[in-house]
């Protein structure tokens, strides 16, 4: 079973992610609800939105592209 932890909105106050704890595998989990979407998993809560801020355009629930440097 799935716990909503935290919810991420863009501008519009649309949903573009989640975050869920798991209980089946005692995880939190990092969803996106763009497509392909992203499904990522972390041990606590802080490095999950921390993840989120540094790697997910908050407009789309898209991954960055890495740019070239």
């Amino acid at each position: 079973m799935s716990k909503i932890i935290r919810t991420f909105h863009n501008g519009n106050n649309e949903e573009v992610g989640q975050l869920t704890f798991e209980e089946k595998d005692d995880r939190l989990h990092v969803r996106s609800s763009a497509s392909p979407g992203i499904d990522r998993r972390f041990r606590t809560e802080e490095g999950a939105a921390n993840w989120w801020q540094s790697n997910v355009d908050p407009e789309t629930g898209k991954i960055r592209r890495q740019r070239d440097v």
